[in-house]
């Protein structure tokens, strides 16, 4: 017994609002387009109120498709194939949306935020630690100018005395 389904088109999507997906006339496809706006006239037109009549002679208003329904697949067991076929197809869509990245984008946002406020937190103490380095580095390098002027002055004494020893030398010989 085969189902009769909708014609191939585009149909409201019943997951995502305002949204259109393609139906192929066998299969929902994971091609979607936004739904136009219905631009209303700027100024109605009136129109005069059909006859008695006229109502039963007018065809009725097409309505628009629905979504197709789900075929029966015979049974509590019979159609196991099928399901898991459709179950594949719905995951591959998924998968072509990237739904699995944005879950796990999502995972990943959500450790951050609870991370952020330890982060912060420990920016802050490091920051209360960064003035009294920055002046215990300042007070450093004017000590390593000192020590680097008593070097110096070392250097020179040291010069003079091996003179010193030099004219002793002489001296006492």
């Amino acid at each position: 017994m085969a189902d009769a389904l909708p014609p191939a088109g585009w149909y409201p999507d019943s997951q995502v609002p305002n949204t259109l997906r393609w139906w192929d006339g066998s299969v929902w496809t994971a091609h979607v387009a936004p739904v136009q706006p219905v631009v209303a006239p700027t100024a109605p037109t009136p129109q005069p109120l059909p006859q008695p009549q006229q109502v039963q002679a007018q065809a009725p208003v097409p309505q628009q498709p629905q979504a197709p329904e789900v075929r029966h697949r015979g049974g509590l067991f019979g159609g196991k194939k099928e399901l898991e076929e459709e179950v594949a197809q719905l995951r591959q869509s998924l998968a072509e949306l990237g739904v699995p990245e944005r879950d796990q984008l999502r995972a990943e946002l959500a450790d951050l935020q609870g991370r952020l406020p330890a982060l912060r937190q420990e920016r802050d103490s490091l920051n209360g630690q960064v003035v009294p380095l920055r002046a215990e580095v300042a007070d450093l390098q004017v000590k390593q100018q000192q020590l680097a002027s008593i070097q110096g002055e070392i250097q020179t004494l040291q010069y003079q005395k091996t003179s010193l020893d030099g004219e002793l030398a002489v001296v006492t010989r």
